[in-house]
């Protein structure tokens, strides 16, 4: 009996040092201490908890994170591998990590040693759902800009306390003789999920918003900076985010071929260094390889520059994740080579309060991690890797096919490169087990400039609009006629409306820029089967009841698809959220193409990238017996209504374009002549949001810089005169 006593005082008095109610707290759960997080005391003294998902740092401890039970790593950087004991340190500052997310089927703390063991959960087996060709698309440069306007949507990495990359940038650019400017859009400790949660419009504090911004400058570099971790410890999130912004990015920029980077973040430097930046680099990779966008190597200038020494653990961070002004100016340098694709080593201006010797170092690390780092997206070689990638449900990779063969109908292909010197459309294709996987690249100049085309006006009170072309047929018409036909030339479209002869190919569209506000020819009636190709102003002879449209041809450079185009803008002060069309599709002329032609309706944010409206707006023709005219025109009208469902914000813009073409295949001969016509617009409308879906508090700092007063709201910098900085 006195045994068993002693026995149960001797546990006891083990067990006096960790407190009931052991928990583990961390990155997780935001270091809390709820009741799904409290390990169970067992038997043997140890605490165990199962099922449990970890993700980056975390410690053992009670829920007062009091002296007796307080558990975190030791000075080799705490990274606890699954089925491998790890010994704490009782009163350590250092957190523990893991090094991805990890599924636990059980987690056992020891606090007689006291030492930490996780047991992973087996991994579930990995469901195919498919094959892609990456990047699915993507944009390349054939020229690069002389104005340079970058945006970056960041954080502190970027922007933080006296170490601004964007100022550091903006003085580097003029010293060494380029145009550019950096405005950055900062929202400290925020990630890139939060910036695009920001809306379209201003933010609760009175600022623009990062979606706003986006749309308000044609940009020729956006910047997106990730949460420091999140690209390590939650993957599927930051690709998401990614998605996300690049689709935004791509629908409503202004310039269509903006070039997009991520900066590749770095690990804390109470990390497992190398171990994390190549789990980062390994991410960045992938999203990239997907998404088609830039990358910018300063993960792997601080692992290079890491391994070469030691001390920069020390004299890059300010803490263990904040850069100091050499890191900064190596970012800055990466950032400054991969915007004018030159090699860092040839820069020859740093701060003024970085010693020149430490600055030459400096940009010899980014010299090497920049010339030792192989882009997807290569804007000044003008080159493009693809790769083949088996998908998982979540549409992620589950691993590259390397027996793909590769092929363009465009440039030229070396193995799975893509060249592209030109500009224009090309079609890249992978062959793999006897299919074949496309992926299109939109080669093209950047613009600098933004324009101001005329619109059909939505507000308040004008909330329908109407057309019927009918001042087609008035005065516009030139009068002048073709020698060889006797046709009349020239009608100039309604106010808003452009259209377009695409000779690239069928089922393209071009931009709305690039359109044109004139038809080419006036008629319509018995139309002859070897009548122009082109754009035309249809209508019987000497009616005033016009329809614009056109049609195709398989001759040599003709028309290959009828694109009208047409510009709305919402200057009213709500969000139009659907619109209601109806409008009447005429025919002119039979086609006997074998393929017949399809009437399908699209729309752009910015005129360059289309969407379908869906089927309720697509309308097909089947193949007749001849190409031929008729005597009496319209020969058919098909009336088309529907409810297009939109998010138009105030001040926003969209563009609609009806597309004519053949319904597959390349062939564009014997093709019908179709025209629009009477086309009802009626706008579906909502309060303007007020406030962004992540509220938060309006927190405003003032301080001195340059002998300028900064103003700092929420991570955003402004002047004295209210101006964004």
């Amino acid at each position: 009996m006195k045994k068993l006593l002693f026995i149960c005082a001797w546990l006891l008095s083990a067990l006096g040092a960790v407190a009931q109610g052991v928990f583990v707290r961390g990155a997780h759960n935001s270091w809390g201490a709820a009741p799904a997080d409290e390990m169970t005391l067992q038997s043997d003294g140890t605490y165990t908890i199962e099922n449990y998902t970890l993700t980056g740092q975390f410690k053992i401890a009670d829920a007062n994170w009091s002296a007796a039970c307080n558990y975190g790593a030791a000075a080799d950087g705490g990274l606890v591998t699954p089925g491998v004991a790890y010994t704490l340190v009782s009163g350590s500052n250092s957190n523990l990590t893991v090094a991805e997310t990890t599924i636990c089927k059980k987690i056992t703390f020891n606090p007689a040693i006291p030492s930490v063991l996780i047991e992973k959960a087996p991994d579930a087996p990995i469901e195919l759902a498919g094959i892609a060709l990456w990047p699915q698309s993507a944009t390349l440069l054939t020229s690069q800009p002389e104005e340079i306007k970058v945006l970056s949507m960041n954080n502190s990495l970027i922007h933080y306390e006296q170490e601004w990359q964007d100022d550091i940038f903006n003085q580097m650019a003029l010293a060494m003789g380029k145009t550019a400017q950096w405005t950055a859009h900062t929202n400290l400790g925020k990630s890139l999920q939060y910036h695009y949660d920001e809306g379209e419009g201003l933010t609760d504090a009175g600022t623009p918003s990062a979606r706003m911004l986006v749309r308000t400058e044609a940009w020729t570099h956006i910047i997106l900076q990730e949460q420091t971790a999140k690209p390590r410890t939650n993957f599927a999130g930051f690709r998401q985010s990614v998605c996300d912004w690049v689709k935004y990015i791509r629908e409503n920029c202004p310039n269509p071929n903006v070039v997009i980077i991520l900066p590749i973040n770095w690990a804390y430097n109470t990390d497992p260094f190398a171990e994390f930046n190549q789990i980062f680099l390994q991410n960045y990779l992938q999203v990239a390889q997907e998404l088609g966008v830039v990358l910018c190597p300063v993960g792997p200038c601080y692992q290079y520059a890491s391994e070469q020494d030691a001390t920069i653990l020390s004299t890059w961070y300010k803490d263990d994740r904040h850069p100091t002004t050499k890191a900064t100016y190596a970012a800055c340098c990466l950032e400054y080579a991969t915007i004018f694709g030159v090699d860092p080593i040839t820069i020859t201006w740093a701060p003024s309060t970085l010693p020149a010797a430490d600055a030459a170092v400096i940009r010899g690390y980014a010299s090497y991690a920049w010339q030792h780092f192989e882009q997807v997206v290569d804007n000044h070689a003008h080159t493009i890797r693809f790769s083949l990638h088996q998908l998982d449900t979540n549409g992620m990779s589950a691993g590259v096919l390397t027996a793909a063969s590769y092929s363009a109908d465009n440039g030229s292909m070396t193995d799975s490169i893509l060249t592209a010197l030109n500009a224009g459309t090309y079609q890249v294709e992978a062959m793999y087990d006897g299919v074949v996987y496309k992926s299109l690249v939109n080669a093209g100049e950047a613009i600098t400039q933004t324009v101001d085309f005329p619109a059909i006006v939505f507000t308040e009170t004008d909330t329908t609009y109407f057309q019927d072309f009918d001042s087609l047929g008035g005065d516009d018409v030139d009068p002048s006629q073709d020698a060889k036909t006797g046709i009349k030339r020239g009608s100039i479209l309604p106010e808003g409306w452009r259209i377009e002869r695409n000779t690239t190919g069928p089922r393209t569209i071009g931009s709305y820029a690039a359109a044109v506000d004139t038809a080419t020819y006036i008629g319509g009636q018995s139309l002859a089967s070897n009548a122009y190709n082109g754009i035309w102003n249809l209508g019987a002879t000497g009616s005033t009841d016009r329809a614009i449209g056109g049609m195709t041809t398989g001759v040599a450079n003709g028309t290959r698809t009828i694109n009208l185009m047409a510009h709305i803008e919402n200057k009213s002060a709500q969000d139009i959220v659907g619109i209601e069309l109806m409008y009447d599709i005429e025919k002119y002329r039979s086609g006997s193409n074998a393929a017949g032609f399809t009437i399908q309706l699209y729309w752009s944010n910015n005129g360059y990238v289309w969407n379908s409206a869906g089927d309720d707006f697509k309308m097909l023709y089947a193949a007749e017996s001849a190409t031929a005219g008729y005597a009496v025109v319209p020969a058919q009208t098909t009336t088309i209504s529907g409810s297009m469902p939109c998010n138009l914000a105030a001040g926003k813009d969209l563009f609609l374009c009806w597309m004519i073409s053949v319904s597959s295949g390349d062939n564009c001969a014997s093709a019908p002549s179709f025209g629009i016509d009477n086309v009802n617009m009626k706008i579906i409308t909502r309060p303007a949001e007020t406030s962004i879906s992540n509220t938060h508090s309006v927190s405003t700092q003032k301080r001195m810089k340059n002998g300028m007063l900064i103003i700092e709201k929420n991570g955003c910098f402004y002047n004295a005169l209210g101006q964004r900085m």
